[in-house]
């Protein structure tokens, strides 16, 4: 339980987390289906009842058997965002762990009373320490990503916006231990974007329309970007630059993960618990 606390809190210090009413709307705006939309919502509101442990704010998913609408929803998303502006954001998913109930002191504090508490405080960081090592064992089993869950909703535009901001992508690696190519994700700045005559295309064939099977010189407006990737001393890798197509289909693939793979870079964020 704890450690879904710590996902939410990940998530609500990123930009998956719809910070003010006008957020919400614009954010449902860029989402196509009602099954996207209640998705988001439900997240957006456990980021706060879960993450930061504000459960007076919990509501049901559905009355009567009949499920909430996206505008239901937003409306109590709403509500709580403003509730919460008069409340202390915590650092940290709080533990659930029963508390002794506060009695009015008699003298000094009772010893044995004393100790109690202090267990409780030992218990309560041995749980947290607990937690984020069983986390980061499962993600480095490939069970959970919290990479994955603190990326906006909805794919961003690949515009000029994107120029300095920092991506990884998905890309494949000839392993020395197996036969088939294994997959790893490569971090680098975006230092321009396609505008139809900037970024040339080697090799890329459009297999589509009335250019299929012609090579491009270019990319068009908005379809890649220039990446000038990290430093990777596992590989043996330099910095270099490279054009990277961008496909929508592939933005933060839930459990879908192949070579093109992309989203931002958040593994050095500030924001990162």
């Amino acid at each position: 339980e704890y450690i879904d606390s710590l996902y939410y809190r990940d998530m609500y210090a990123s930009e998956a987390c719809w910070m003010t009413p006008a957020a919400v709307d614009a954010a449902l705006a860029k989402l196509s289906s009602k099954a996207a939309k209640l998705r988001s919502l439900k997240e957006n509101i456990r980021m706060r009842t879960i993450g930061l442990g504000w459960k007076e704010y919990s509501t049901a998913w559905s009355k009567d058997g009949v499920e909430h609408t996206p505008e239901y929803l937003a409306n109590h998303l709403k509500n709580i965002i403003q509730l919460g502006q008069s409340k202390v954001v915590p650092d940290e998913p709080p533990v659930a762990i029963p508390t002794r109930k506060a009695l009015p002191k008699l003298g000094s504090e009772a010893a044995d009373v004393a100790a109690m508490d202090s267990a409780r405080r030992l218990d309560e960081s041995d749980l947290k320490d607990k937690a984020r090592r069983i986390r980061l064992e499962r993600e480095a089993a490939g069970i959970g990503d919290r990479y994955e869950l603190m990326q906006p909703a909805s794919q961003p535009a690949i515009d000029g916006q994107l120029v300095g901001k920092r991506l990884e992508v998905l890309c494949e690696y000839d392993m020395l231990e197996e036969e088939d190519p294994g997959l790893a994700w490569c971090q680098g700045l975006v230092v321009a974007v396609s505008d139809g005559t900037n970024l040339t295309v080697r090799g890329d064939l459009v297999l589509d329309g009335t250019e299929r099977g012609r090579k491009r010189a270019v990319y068009t407006a908005g379809e890649a970007v220039r990446i000038c990737w990290d430093a990777n001393e596992e590989m043996n890798e330099e910095s270099t630059e490279q054009n990277i197509r961008l496909l929508p289909s592939k933005w933060n693939p839930k459990n879908n993960y192949r070579a093109g793979c992309w989203r931002f870079d958040l593994s050095n964020s500030a924001r990162l618990m």
